[in-house]
C-alpha cells in the first residue's frame, strides 16, 4: 500500500554483474502533479537509512571477499 512507502527502483546485482533492474513510476506530488515513469536516468532521493544498509552490505561484502 502507497502508504507504507513506495519503492520506484530495486537492482540487483550479483557477483558484481546487474542481473535485474526494475522501475516504477513517480506517484504526483506538490511539484510535479502528474505520475512520471522512473528510469534509470532518473535521479532519486534516498534516506539515510537506506545510505547506512548499503554501506554496511558493502562493507561486509568487501570483509567477506578480502579474507
Amino acid at each position: 500500500p502507497a502508504d507504507e512507502g513506495v519503492t520506484l527502483a530495486v537492482v540487483v546485482q550479483q557477483h558484481g554483474e546487474i542481473i535485474l533492474e526494475r522501475y516504477g513510476m513517480r506517484p504526483g506530488n506538490l511539484f510535479e502533479p502528474e505520475p512520471a515513469p522512473v528510469s534509470a536516468d532518473t535521479a532519486l532521493i534516498s534516506w539515510s537509512i537506506a545510505k547506512s544498509v548499503t554501506h554496511a552490505a558493502l562493507g561486509e561484502t568487501r570483509w567477506v571477499h578480502a579474507a
